[in-house]
């Protein structure tokens, strides 16, 4: 290439100045398009909407609704032609009506043949809402070869259904089994029908109310018998969940969130039975000389060490329930609060031990002080309230069972047999029991009690220790009271002692000589056990974790009563009581017997306020939009009382 060469050099103007450049025009940063547009318009004739299904609730009245308007229509052209039109049993106005006017009337009840067409202008209709383009296509290729027919777009829902539009118009599914003479016509080739029409959730409704508001899958089998509707288990479960004969009528109780514990449960460094849970548990027949009597057992449970003690009561009446309180009191001394259910015998038992509490405060207020005992009672029908002593129950009545020898049992054998449950049950372990020996025992409700779990001499520390020499340790350093062992036990000194001696020097410090502040430390000790090995058990919720809706006042409720729902009685919720946590657990509700408390447990929502929550009726492509009126089912406290 010749170095002079413009591929080398460039164009001419470059060696020139700027102003001699050539200018090129640029093109206007906005420049308009000219766009096309290409409407395509097709015209159907479908089915007019001769009655609108947003002012029904059932399918049984629009149905027969839609055949008396097809008898109007077939009246209005035998008027025409001059015969006799026909009608259905008329009321006074009607008949007064056909009196002045004078025609000629033949009195007869809707046919079968009616109901059919009724039926198929229905399904048509909701067909042509949502199948426009379909059956635009198929109308198309009724009068072509098939080697003609117009292909239906990929993107319908049709698509993968090979629709066909039989002699009546109405869009029908061609399966595979078209060949199979023997099935009925409408098994072979089903109606395809809109999953979010108002048409088809009637039909869902009315199948879901025939089978007896029962199973899906059976509502499900009738269905496909006549029918084929996409999503059709969505659209089952939907019209289930939404019926309000299933709200009413399978409604169940929403428990809360599991509540925190009382304050009354985590409170250490308190004397055993400060706060108690009473019970009752029985009755248990004893012979009583020649005759056979009844004794109830009144169970006194700490909430906080879960230490029990029994009582035997000889009745279920107020003085019965104060006497076997006195004895509990008299050996465990007064409580600062009582728990319990709310029995009738409780509740008269506490008004008199307030009475009594507070006569002795004012005449020994020189020697007592603070003697005010407040007795709390749960809600009515709760026992999930009071599972701290429901459980005990339980645990004393196997307890019972075990020591039974198949004998008579005298008021004496049942005292004494009270007794041996009440210690064997204050020895089980609060916490996790370790295999390995050189461990500490665990800890007990005996130990708060006696300072010991076995009801053994030397088997560990009293409270007041009184320990003889040859358990002490030679040297300085001493042994704590609790570790010396029985004089007949199996267990060395060497599994006991911890061979560690700055961990034990650590935990077990020199011992007082004085025998009260000895004592005084151990229970220290015990108490630092129960804060770090009990309490983290009970930190973990074990049932009731999520959220529900909080009652309102105005909420329609059953007051569950009994395990039979016929029991159940309804009422409607006056006053939500609010927790401490924000919650609410309990309530009180009106019903026709008058006003109570109960727990949120036992109240069961009936959620029909809204109604029926039906599909909305959107309009297919090419048709108006028809206003159609929601139809809504309320339910007032009136009609439920009556």
């Amino acid at each position: 290439m010749h170095p002079n060469s413009s591929w080398v050099r460039g164009p001419a103007f470059l060696y020139q100045s700027e102003e001699g450049w050539p200018k090129r025009e640029l093109p206007l940063a906005n420049t308009t398009e000219a766009l096309r547009i290409h409407l395509l318009l097709h015209e159907v004739k479908g089915s007019d909407i001769l009655v609108e299904p947003g002012r029904f609730s059932k399918w049984t009245v629009l149905v027969r609704t839609m055949a008396c308007v097809l008898r109007f229509v077939s009246n209005c052209r035998r008027n025409v032609a001059g015969l006799p039109i026909e009608v259905l049993r008329a009321t006074n106005k009607q008949a007064k009506l056909l009196k002045l006017r004078k025609r000629a009337s033949i009195r007869r009840p809707l046919q079968q043949s009616e109901y059919q067409q009724a039926e198929l202008f229905l399904l048509k209709m909701a067909q042509v809402e949502n199948f426009i383009d379909e059956l635009t296509v198929l109308k198309r290729n009724r009068n072509r070869p098939t080697n003609q027919w117009i292909t239906i777009e990929k993107s319908s829902p049709l698509y993968k259904l090979t629709p066909l539009l039989d002699e009546s118009g109405l869009i029908r599914m061609e399966g595979r089994v078209e060949r199979a003479d023997f099935l009925p016509f409408d098994l072979r080739f089903p109606a395809i029908l809109p999953n979010n029409h108002r048409i088809t959730w009637f039909i869902v409704q009315h199948y879901h109310e025939r089978s007896g508001h029962g199973y899906r899958q059976a509502v499900k089998n009738e269905l496909r018998q006549l029918y084929y509707i996409p999503h059709v288990d969505a659209v089952v479960q939907k019209v289930s969940s939404s019926c309000v004969w299933c709200k009413v009528h399978r409604s169940r109780p929403q428990v809360p969130r599991m509540a925190p514990l009382p304050v009354q449960r985590l409170t250490p460094n308190l004397r055993p039975f400060s706060f108690v849970g009473v019970d009752y548990l029985g009755p248990f027949d004893v012979t009583v000389g020649r005759r056979t009597g009844k004794r109830w057992i009144a169970l006194f449970t700490c909430l906080v060490t879960r230490a029990v003690h029994l009582e035997v009561a000889h009745g279920l009446t107020t003085q019965s329930c104060l006497m076997a309180v006195y004895r509990f009191v008299g050996r465990r001394g007064w409580t600062c609060e009582f728990f319990s259910d709310n029995g009738t015998n409780l509740r008269g038992a506490s008004k008199e031990v307030l009475e009594v509490v507070r006569r002795i405060g004012d005449d020994c207020s020189d020697q007592i002080t603070n003697a005010r005992t407040k007795w709390t009672f749960n809600p009515s029908a709760t026992p999930h309230m009071g599972g701290v002593w429901e459980g005990f129950v339980r645990s004393v009545k196997e307890m019972l069972s075990a020591l039974d020898d198949g004998r008579r049992v005298t008021d004496e054998i049942l005292q004494t047999t009270i007794v041996e449950a009440e210690d064997i049950i204050n020895s089980r372990p609060l916490t996790y029991v370790t295999q390995q020996r050189e461990k500490a025992e665990a800890l007990t409700p005996n130990h708060f009690l006696r300072g010991t779990s076995l009801n053994q001499p030397c088997a560990g520390s009293p409270v007041v220790p009184v320990v003889p020499d040859q358990c002490y340790q030679t040297g300085k350093q001493r042994d704590p009271p609790f570790l010396c062992s029985a004089p007949n036990s199996n267990i060395k000194r060497s599994q006991i002692i911890d061979s560690n001696e700055a961990e034990r020097t650590k935990v077990w410090p020199k011992a007082p000589r004085d025998a009260f502040q000895r004592s005084q430390q151990l229970a220290n000790v015990m108490w630092e056990r129960w804060i770090k090995e009990y309490v983290p058990s009970l930190n973990q919720r074990t049932k009731w974790f999520g959220e529900t809706r909080p009652l309102k006042s105005g909420d329609l409720v059953y007051v569950v009563e009994g395990n039979s729902r016929k029991c159940w009685i309804r009422g409607v919720v006056e006053e939500p009581i609010v927790s401490g946590d924000g919650r609410v657990r309990q309530a009180w509700v009106r019903t026709k017997s008058g006003r109570f408390k109960r727990a949120t447990a036992k109240l069961a929502v009936m959620d029909i306020q809204e109604g029926n929550s039906e599909p909305d009726s959107t309009p297919g492509t090419g048709l108006r939009a028809g206003k159609c009126s929601g139809h809504t089912g309320y339910v007032t406290a009136a009609s439920l009382h009556a």
